[in-house]
Parts: structure tokens; C-alpha cells; sequence
């Protein structure tokens, strides 16, 4: 089998070459613009996976690079991990017919209007929503729903451009602000009505048509970041009350979209005040943040690894354990704007493992771009979900004592 992979993981994390095995060849086009030394040197010797690393990466021009190089290698399966690669992945699928997730199903994963649609009609229940195309269908949602309404991007992803508008005046300014909804071609918005919730998300993984792994965790606001709040994850226990409702949505939205035999998929869900239980949205890739290392965790599996594995028909669904051997979390930390003048180096506590710092003493940072933006993550493990968040939030309080941020001269 000869694959093409659309890569925008650490190449030092996703040793491809060695996941794929003998008796498979591949091309890595890669977004990150400098892989490690030994990364880079190693896929130099091989025989069986090429590495091109790509100049903007997010240009029409990965589309014309993969199909040239299908003219030479003809590729039998297209790649990808990240959201943004979906739905470009299918239409290149499609273009050079072979195999793997259709245009269709990518699209039911990444419009989230087709998506609601689609599990509307599937009796999943969702929050009210309406597509947003112009002025009018905004102010006409809000008037017959009320406040607060929540407005995103129809293709969006890590809660970039997700607004909840209180008011009438928050209404007016966000209308101001969005000139494309008074254009003729229109916005690629959808709205929903607000709904106060605790968060849930679902991880796992689909093997031959089957659900083989899948867990649910709670989570706090993915909109935290935009004032500076930690971001935390903690798997929950078998025994929590919401385990199997949990489960049985993500399922339930599985069997009604049109999932590929073999995907990774992260869902969003939400408990309602009244402990009801809405599916907000489910995406056809690993989850952001530290997902996949906790996964890894608590189950001693690699998400990507497996799913690549599972194409080139290395292991099998009986081999994917479905219970986790312990209880895992991360916790992300935003960035907020000023000068970093201290950043802890080393995490003292013993049940935290992966401790990871992007930024040193002395770089400048702004406000965080996306859910998972952060400037330091970890992971932790315990054995049970009450002890993983216990110390989660004793790693929340021993950073913020040791973080120090000087506010930018104005």
C-alpha cells in the first residue's frame, strides 16, 4: 500500500515509517516547517517514507503538490489527523479514486449545520440552531429564541470565532463587525440558542465498523481561554452516573452520520440543567489539548498510531484493550498578553507526568488564539477519576504561584 499523509503533528511524535511497517510506502507532506534532526535524518534513509515539508501549508497548493505526486506514485490512501485536513482530504480522495472517507461523510463531520441536520433527523437531541447566511437570519433567531445566543463558524474548530451575544446591543455590535452578513454571497455562520451545561467530551476509536474504545471525560468551558482559564480534562469512572449516557449518544451519533470503518472521533457533550443530555458537536479526529496523551495514559495506546495501524492492517479490533488500566487528565495553560519573567521548570508532584513548557523567560506573549492554546500542559494519573482531579487542581495552583507575567507597557 502506498499512502499519502497530510501532516500537521510533531514529526518527532509520529514516526510513520516505523507505524506503517514493512510491505508499505508513503510521502509525509508536512505544515511544520522544521522537523527535529533526527526526524528529518531519518526519513532521509529511508526507503519507505519520503518527507516534504511544505510552505504555507494552508495554500491550494497542497492540493496541486499530492496530485502531482499521485501521478507518480499512485497512492492508495490519503492520511490525516487534523480537522483543517478533512474535508481536503476527501475532495483529493475523490479526485483521484481510491478509496477512503467520502467527500460526504467529511462533510458531516465539518459543517456543523449538515451535521445538526443530520442528527436532528437521527433523534439525537441538539440545541436550537438555525444557518446564518445574512443579517436577517441572525436577528430573526434571536428575536423569536431570545437571549443569549451562541454564533460560530459553520467549519470551525478550537471555539475560533465562537461569540455569545446577551443582548440586543451585543447583537448590533456583532452585526457591525461581521460585514459579510450584509454581502450578497452571505456568512458561513450557524446560531444556536444558549444552553446553560456542564461539559463532556467523548474519545475513541472506530475499527472495522465497530466502536472498539471509547470514554468519556468532563471538561471545563473550551471558551476559558480567552480570560486566562486553565483548561482541565479528567476522565470520569466507570460508575459515574453519566458514564453510559454518555456513551450512548456518542454512539447513537456515530451509527447516524456517516462514519468511516475506521476513525478516530471526539465528541462534545452537554448536561443540562435539568440533566438532560445534548450532543453539541462530534469530529471525525483526535481531540485537541492533551487527548491523545491521556488516552495513552490510561490505556498504553497511541490514538494515531492505532488508526494508522488499523489501515495498514497491523493489528485488529480483538488487540484494542476498552477498559483503561488507570484514570488520566491534562490541564492546558493560555497564554495571556505581557512579558514572561518566570515559568515553573519542573513540576514537583509525583501523579504528574508530561510536563510540558512552550515559552521561556523573557518572550512576549499575546492572548490565546484557540481552546487548547496554551504556554505550559501536563498530564496526570491516578487511580480513580476523584484523584486525578485532585491533583489537577493542586497543578493549577502550584503553576499559577510560580507563573509570573509582566503586563505590557502601554
Amino acid at each position: 500500500m502506498y499512502y499519502l499523509v497530510l501532516n500537521r503533528l510533531d514529526l518527532a511524535s509520529t514516526p510513520f515509517d516505523d507505524w506503517l511497517g514493512p510491505g508499505h510506502n508513503a510521502v509525509v507532506l508536512s505544515g511544520i516547517e522544521s522537523a527535529p534532526d533526527e526526524v528529518g535524518a531519518k526519513l532521509a534513509k529511508s526507503v519507505r517514507t519520503e518527507l516534504q515539508i511544505v510552505d504555507e501549508f494552508e495554500s491550494a497548493a497542497v492540493e496541486y503538490l499530492a496530485l502531482e505526486l499521485h501521478q507518480n506514485n499512485r497512492f492508495d490512501e490519503i492520511i490525516t489527523f487534523s480537522e483543517l485536513d478533512l474535508l481536503r482530504a476527501a475532495r483529493l480522495r475523490e479526485a483521484m479514486g481510491i478509496d477512503g472517507q467520502t467527500v460526504v461523510s467529511a462533510a458531516s463531520f465539518r459543517d456543523k449545520v449538515l451535521m445538526k441536520d443530520l442528527l436532528s433527523k437521527g433523534g439525537i437531541p441538539v440545541a436550537t440552531y438555525v444557518q446564518v447566511r445574512y443579517a436577517t437570519d441572525l436577528i430573526g433567531f434571536a428575536r423569536h429564541n431570545g437571549y443569549p445566543i451562541v454564533v460560530k463558524p459553520r467549519y470551525g474548530a478550537g471555539s475560533v470565532g465562537v461569540e455569545v451575544l446577551h443582548t440586543e446591543d451585543s447583537l448590533y455590535a456583532y452585526l457591525k463587525e461581521k460585514p459579510e452578513l450584509g454581502s450578497d454571497p452571505g456568512a458561513s455562520l450557524i446560531a444556536e440558542r444558549y444552553v446553560d451545561h456542564k461539559l463532556y467530551h467523548v474519545d475513541g476509536i472506530v475499527a472495522g465498523e465497530k466502536t472498539a474504545l471509547m470514554w468519556p471525560s468532563r471538561m471545563t468551558s473550551c471558551l476559558g481561554y480567552r480570560t486566562g482559564e486553565a483548561l482541565l480534562s479528567c476522565m470520569l469512572g466507570r460508575t459515574h452516573a453519566l458514564h453510559s449516557q454518555l456513551c450512548a449518544i456518542t454512539q447513537s451519533a456515530i451509527t447516524t452520520l456517516p462514519t468511516p470503518g475506521n476513525a478516530v472521533f471526539h465528541a462534545e457533550v452537554f448536561e443540562c440543567a435539568d440533566g438532560s443530555l445534548l450532543l453539541n458537536e462530534i469530529a471525525c479526529r483526535p481531540g485537541g489539548g492533551r487527548v491523545i496523551s491521556t488516552i495513552n495514559e490510561a490505556f498504553d495506546i497511541n490514538l494515531i498510531k492505532l488508526y494508522v495501524q488499523l489501515l495498514s492492517g497491523s493489528v485488529t479490533v480483538s488487540e484494542i484493550p476498552s477498559n483503561p488500566k488507570r484514570s488520566a487528565g491534562f490541564v492546558c495553560f493560555p497564554p495571556r498578553p505581557g512579558v514572561v519573567r518566570q515559568i515553573p521548570s519542573k513540576c514537583p508532584l509525583e501523579s504528574i507526568l508530561q510536563y510540558r513548557t512552550k515559552v521561556k523567560p523573557g518572550d512576549i506573549l499575546h492572548e490565546a488564539a484557540h481552546s487548547v492554546d496554551n504556554i505550559a500542559s501536563a498530564v496526570a494519573v491516578g487511580n480513580s477519576a476523584e484523584e486525578v482531579e485532585h491533583t489537577l487542581r493542586r497543578m493549577v495552583e502550584w503553576f499559577s504561584e510560580g507563573l509570573v507575567i509582566e503586563s505590557l507597557a502601554t
